[in-house]
């Protein structure tokens, strides 16, 4: 991308985010880890179900390390009636036994809380699991509580880091990382605009805080960025889409700018 480009999106970035309600933050990589784009990306936000892709890692790790297998049946995991997983996932509504492989992916795709506690009770619960991810992830902080803005919340550029793990370790060892990466591809949270299958993301919110994290492009070639959007003291989201609207807008110009959306 040309220098001109490059100034002419970071210039309208800005701009979107001026005289709005709140505190925005965006932070964009190349395939290669560079960073190409950084606007408070040291802030600290809140994660809500964000936080769950962090959890999710920590399982991978632990496959790679034959600690756990995606195999593993997991024993009466309801999962969550308030989230998607009866549009998602019809077919295993009501089954007695998940495997690993499923119970992590729904609980990124379905933003499922009672996947994450399924998987931190076997990760030793999640006293265990909050003091792991703030080692393995500096700058990353989760908690059982996705609305806990004070104990679930990471920097920016953190959270990056995690998405950025989780592509590098499927692109190296696609069968350890690929239930992680389902959940990314099938979270029904995608942007208007961008093609389906070209945002692996994984979203989270709350009434005044907003967050949406992934891959933009085809990380099965060479025609990809990572990124990390978040807002935090947004107006009210229930009373207006004005951050929501925002963050699309900024995905899009990320998107179209750098060139990743196939020729026509």
């Amino acid at each position: 991308m040309s220098s001109e480009r490059m100034h002419l999106m970071s210039q309208g970035i800005v701009q979107l985010f001026e005289n709005k309600r709140g505190s925005y933050g965006v932070i964009v990589r190349n395939r290669l880890g560079e960073t190409v784009f950084d606007y408070n990306s040291s802030d600290w936000f809140p994660l809500a179900s964000a936080g769950k892709v962090a959890l999710a890692t920590l399982v991978a790790w632990a496959v790679a390390d034959h600690d756990l297998s995606w195999s593993l049946e997991l024993d009466s995991v309801a999962l969550d009636p308030e989230e998607d997983s009866a549009t998602l996932y019809p077919h295993l509504q009501g089954m007695q036994k998940l495997p690993l492989r499923n119970v992590v992916e729904i609980m990124i795709a379905c933003h499922d809380k009672n996947c994450a506690d399924a998987v931190a009770n076997l990760l030793g619960g999640w006293t265990h699991v909050e003091s792991l991810v703030t080692r393995r992830f500096p700058g990353v902080r989760v908690n059982r509580d996705p609305r806990n803005q004070e104990e679930n919340t990471g920097q920016l550029r953190s959270i990056l880091d995690v998405i950025q793990g989780v592509i590098s370790g499927y692109l190296a060892t696609p069968n350890v990382f690929e239930p992680v990466v389902a959940g990314l591809v099938r979270m029904v949270d995608k942007t208007d605009g961008i093609p389906f299958h070209e945002q692996w993301n994984m979203t989270g919110g709350l009434p005044t805080s907003l967050i949406n994290t992934g891959v933009l492009g085809d990380p099965m070639s060479e025609r990809y960025l990572l990124y990390a959007i978040a807002g935090r003291d947004v107006a009210n989201r229930y009373e207006t889409r004005e951050s929501d609207e925002l963050i699309s807008s900024v995905l899009n110009m990320l998107y179209g700018t750098f060139g990743i959306s196939h020729p026509t």
